[in-house]
């Protein structure tokens, strides 16, 4: 506590803060970590599309972010061995859309 309460005496709160949390990678996690933050940020993030085209029905996972936060994608895509990342815009896109890699990689979290 002391080393916070010395801290705050010589930064403001606001760099202190804007330092805390303004991060561009996501904070290092283990093996077994990954998976409960990764089922809370498809929860939050994620989406299912499932369309026709010609007269196959294709079914698409995403995750689209701000194209500032592109490690995010790559560091789960890196995780899952599986997917693509796409810059579209002012967006990045992580998808997968191999039904055998949603069955078999996806299913798992």
């Amino acid at each position: 506590m002391k080393v916070i309460v010395n801290m705050m005496n010589t930064i403001s709160i606001f760099t202190f803060s804007y330092t805390l949390f303004n991060r561009k990678e996501p904070y290092p996690m283990n093996r077994s970590q990954f998976p409960r933050w990764l089922a809370g940020f498809i929860d939050g993030e994620g989406s299912f599309q499932v369309y026709l085209d010609r007269h196959y029905l294709r079914v698409m996972f995403r995750i689209r972010l701000h194209k500032d936060d592109i490690n995010v994608l790559q560091n789960i895509q890196d995780f899952l061995g599986v997917g693509r990342v796409v810059l579209d815009g002012n967006s990045c896109v992580f998808i997968i859309s191999n039904v055998k890699d949603l069955i078999n990689v996806l299913s798992r979290y």
